[in-house]
């Protein structure tokens, strides 16, 4: 797996986890994300 077809593939988990689990997946070193949980509507 090449970086591009990993940085697709990770996006795509982060983006299936977010919804699946409720609140916001992500990373808190790329600011994605903070020290809080962000939780999402449904």
């Amino acid at each position: 797996m090449d970086e591009d077809e990993w940085e697709k593939w990770f996006k795509n988990f982060k983006e299936l986890a977010t919804k699946e689990l409720g609140f916001k997946v992500g990373e808190i070193e790329l600011g994605e994300v903070g020290k809080e949980l962000e939780y999402i509507k449904k």
